[in-house]
């Protein structure tokens, strides 16, 4: 899939550490403001990963295929980003810390898989996605890289994706959304528990 020459998906932003679901982090820890951006650039022949510091490029992958950041969260010195690598013909969940690529469990098969947000709070690394089965697509969250699904398909809700996440205290809140089989209803899941925020009569 091509993409312009650059695309830059801005969904929030913060001050010091990873509390909402951003795609910008402001680090006010000392007395310089530090920006973070994640993205991807089109280099020509392939989309390239890469996250933003102050307006500098920080390639995520080694170029030999095309892989997107989705989401960064920065934590004291270590910077977390998340989307997917294609490798071979399937697109895998990543998670580059420092710039380390990590495959995220159960995501490493034949199917198309992506992760979408990410939230460290302590040593605990939460990590929003989705996973193809082959047939259809799976809502997931993984905690330090396991994995938990938050969705089951059924002839009801065929099909979900998880694009955010946010943990405030013991609670963890994924947000998305999930086929009715003729629209897709916008959802937030509060502790694997889904609410359901539009009615499915319009796409949302």
């Amino acid at each position: 899939m091509k993409y312009p020459s650059i695309l830059i998906f801005l969904f929030g932003a913060l001050f010091t550490g990873c509390e909402t679901d951003p795609d910008i982090t402001l680090d006010d820890t000392s007395a310089r403001v530090n920006i973070y951006v994640s993205g991807f650039e089109w280099n020509g022949a392939v989309n390239v990963a890469k996250y933003w510091q102050n307006g500098v490029p920080v390639s995520l992958f080694d170029g030999a295929d095309e892989a997107g950041s989705r989401d960064i969260c920065v934590s004291g010195t270590d910077v977390y980003v998340v989307g997917h690598e294609r490798i071979g013909t399937t697109w895998k969940a990543m998670l580059w810390k420092n710039g380390v690529p990590q495959i995220l469990g159960s995501s490493s098969g034949t199917n198309f898989a992506e992760a979408t947000g990410v939230v460290v709070v302590g040593t605990d690394v939460y990590i929003s996605g989705y996973v193809h089965n082959g047939a259809n697509y799976v809502a997931i969250v993984w905690k330090n890289g396991v994995r938990t699904d938050l969705t089951a398909p059924t002839v009801a809700h065929p099909s979900a994706q998880a694009w955010g996440i946010f943990v405030l205290g013991s609670d963890v809140y994924v947000s998305g959304g999930e086929s009715s089989g003729t629209s897709t209803v916008a959802k937030y899941w509060k502790n694997g528990v889904p609410v359901s925020l539009s009615t499915g009569v319009n796409s949302a």
